[in-house]
């Protein structure tokens, strides 16, 4: 092909050179023949292409936005609005190279089909699922269970999402913005409740509103707060009442207005857990020492904690030369403490205590269940403490966090060594959260000098699958060996301490070390062995309880903790208002190796007004026991087509996700095409990652041969006009 385009080109060429010299003469018209020959020439390389490599990128990447649109009932009225928005958003995406997809509340959340409108809920599921892509939610803000968003606390910043809320809010409306109720109180003390109102409109004139707290039928609480004139927004406190102890679900209400025609936000609940005032421990001392004075002036010092104390000052093997009766000591009332009044207690201290000495093996046997059952234990080494009598042949052995594989070796009062923070696995860390309390100490507790006296265990003796090193002691010869240990044995919690040398934080000032450290290390200690630290190892992160019929309730309820990642349904229970459900009734979905949602419909015999008590039980060598409680109340949802338009409820979400949020009124669209712009057209060029070989047709004009080509043109015209 290419051999007969190039005869034909030369036989094309031959025909207009004969016409040309016949036209303009030998000379000229050969030279301009000539002319051009050597710019057409050229041309005939579109029949040769060069072939070479060539890397090519994969390609570009649109920026993809995801979208949800309410589909509930209530929207119906405002079809022309989303469709405006949604036509916005194809156009701005053709102009900016983003790409988008829709997605319906009513594919994420089934109620909507029978006319319930879980919005938030359906939002929450949603958003999960995003994956950090930047999205859209739309919507008029009903939802059918009234849940007003909580704010999250540490939420990330700078959220790339947009919330645009249509409708209006009607005029006459007030809602409770916020609630803070207290984590806990005592049976004997009275609480405050925090609680932020707003509305709508700010009317001149101050405005009394009555607030109430109820309990079931009973009103605890009813004050008058003044709204004062002009304000939208003001923060208010009240004081309750002493509970008794247990459990308690109560409703925070604000009686409706002169006018008001919107009720959604009037209404709060929130449960409020009563603890006693006091929480018992049991000090047992083997012998008077500067470690032990210490720790009982801690106790001492803490009001929440009922003291119950005892000193072993003398042997049952001293010699003495009197009858019992003549001696001044209290007798140690041994059977009556590990008998009747152990389960009084929350929390066991035994320091530099010979257990083997003063408890018969059924004493033992008792505080060794104390401690599986659910009890707390701290136990503080000593000269007189796990002597070979107290572990080899005693069922302490059962709890004790390290293996016996010899004899234990006898307290060395003498030797010295340095504080050093343990090393621990992150699954170690986060279920025993005591370890990080330790660890913002440890620049203390690393320049700590003069710690004398140790039980010498080595480390690959410790439990590990039961128990967190807190910290080691380090010996002259580098070596180191436990000196602090958190375990889960049984259902309990117990921390060892190998030494009795911890006092000496306390005056260690000359060192640099804030007197107040040691204070600090039992404060969280303590929190974590009465199951009071911050950080749980599982939470209730949410509890939904709705009734479908007289006797057929729904729950839902996500779980959050490490703790998750051991879940089993043979050795986890579950009730609900005191019934106990077979989990297997429960359809449950992760969505992270600590998150967990479930899921299911049950029938309760007696459906108790106002709310009921969600109780989680689980155990496993890992963490112990766990048991979760909380009172949740029972919701009858309103359906959707009753629900009045509320943006100020998307305004809510948007606060929540840190996210944008746009009224749909007219004026909003500059900003929602600027966020698009913002969000949208980022296009991320993927890398350079394959090579191929590529026929190029028009390498010569790619050379500087080019320029010939231009030369010989203009020639031919120059020739043919003027020569």
């Amino acid at each position: 092909m290419a051999s007969m385009m190039c005869l034909a080109y030369i036989g094309l060429w031959s025909i207009l050179t004969w016409a040309w010299i016949l036209k303009y003469g030998l000379r000229k018209g050969l030279f301009a023949s000539l002319l051009r020959a050597g710019w057409t020439l050229p041309f005939l390389t579109l029949l040769y292409p060069q072939t070479h490599m060539k890397t090519l990128p994969l390609g570009a990447k649109s920026t993809l936005i995801q979208v949800l649109i309410d589909d509930s009932e209530s929207m119906k009225g405002h079809q022309a609005q989303v469709q405006k928005w949604i036509a916005r958003l194809k156009s701005t995406c053709e102009k900016t190279g983003c790409q988008w997809v829709l997605h319906q509340l009513s594919h994420i959340e089934p109620d909507v089909k029978r006319g319930i409108s879980p919005l938030y809920r359906g939002w929450k599921k949603w958003k999960q699922n995003v994956n950090g892509q930047p999205w859209v939610f739309l919507s008029d803000g009903g939802d059918s269970f009234s849940e007003v968003p909580f704010e999250a606390k540490g939420a990330q910043e700078g959220s790339e999402g947009i919330v645009i809320g249509i409708g209006k809010t009607p005029p006459q409306s007030l809602w409770i913005e916020s609630i803070e109720p207290p984590a806990l109180s005592f049976d004997s003390q009275g609480v405050s409740l925090s609680f932020q109102l707003k509305r709508e409109e700010a009317p001149q004139k101050s405005e009394t509103l009555q607030v109430q707290v109820v309990e079931g039928e009973k009103v605890q609480v009813s004050q008058n707060i003044v709204f004062p004139e002009g304000a939208k927004d003001q923060q208010f406190s009240i004081e309750l009442p002493p509970f008794l102890k247990g459990t308690h679900l109560l409703t925070f209400r604000v009686l409706p207005q002169k006018g008001q025609i919107f009720l959604w936000g009037n209404e709060r609940t929130f449960s409020l857990e009563t603890m006693p005032n006091t929480l018992g421990v049991l000090h047992l001392l083997g012998a008077p020492s500067w470690d032990g004075r210490f720790l009982r002036r801690y106790f001492k010092a803490e009001p929440k904690f009922d003291l119950v104390n005892f000193f072993i000052l003398r042997d049952p093997s001293d010699i003495q030369d009197v009858q019992e009766k003549g001696m001044s000591l209290v007798q140690f009332p041994v059977e009556k403490l590990f008998t009747k009044e152990l389960p009084n207690f929350r929390l066991i201290v035994m320091q530099n205590f010979f257990l083997s000495q003063f408890l018969e093996p059924q004493y033992q046997e008792n505080l060794v269940r104390f401690v599986q059952e659910g009890g707390s234990l701290l136990f503080i080494g000593g000269p007189r403490a796990l002597t070979q009598e107290d572990l080899w042949s005693s069922p302490l052995q059962k709890i004790f966090p390290l293996r016996m594989v010899s004899a234990p070796q006898a307290y060395d009062e003498s030797q010295p060594f340095r504080l050093r923070l343990a090393t621990a696995t992150p699954e170690q860390r986060a279920l025993a959260t005591v370890y990080e309390e330790w660890a913002q100490q440890e620049p203390f507790l690393s320049r700590m000098e003069g710690m004398t006296g140790l039980h010498r265990w080595q480390k690959n003796a410790l439990h590990n699958d039961s128990v967190t090193p807190l910290l080691d002691a380090e010996l002259a010869s580098g070596e180191r060996v436990p000196l602090v240990v958190a375990s889960y044995p049984g259902k309990g919690r117990a921390l060892w301490v190998l030494s009795d040398s911890f006092w000496r934080l306390a005056l260690a000032s000359s060192q640099g070390i804030p007197r107040s450290l040691y204070q600090d290390l039992w404060d969280k200690s303590m929190k974590w062995l009465l199951r009071q630290e911050t950080q749980q190892p599982l939470v209730f992160h949410s509890v939904e309880i709705e009734q479908r019929s007289e006797e057929k309730l729904h729950l839902r309820a996500v779980l959050y903790g490490p703790a998750i990642r051991y879940w089993d349904a043979t050795t986890w229970t579950f009730s609900v208002c005191g019934v106990v459900y077979p989990l297997d009734q429960f359809v449950f979905h992760r969505y992270s190796a600590g998150d967990l949602e479930m899921e299911g419909d049950f029938v309760v015999p007696s459906i108790a007004s106002g709310g009921c008590k969600v109780q989680l039980r689980g155990t496993h060598e890992r963490f112990g026991s766990l048991s979760l409680e909380k009172m949740v109340p029972i919701e009858t949802p309103h359906f959707d087509r009753d629900l009045p338009d509320n943006p100020e409820f998307m305004r809510k979400i948007a606060k929540q996700a840190q996210a944008v949020f746009l009224s749909a009124d007219a004026g909003s669209e500059a900003t929602f095409d600027k966020w698009i712009l913002d969000h949208g057209s980022d296009r991320e060029v993927l890398p350079t990652i394959r090579s191929r070989a590529v026929q190029e047709v028009y390498w010569f004009f790619h050379s500087h041969w080019i320029w010939l080509v231009f030369l010989f043109a203009f020639g031919e015209i120059f020739v043919r006009r003027y020569v």
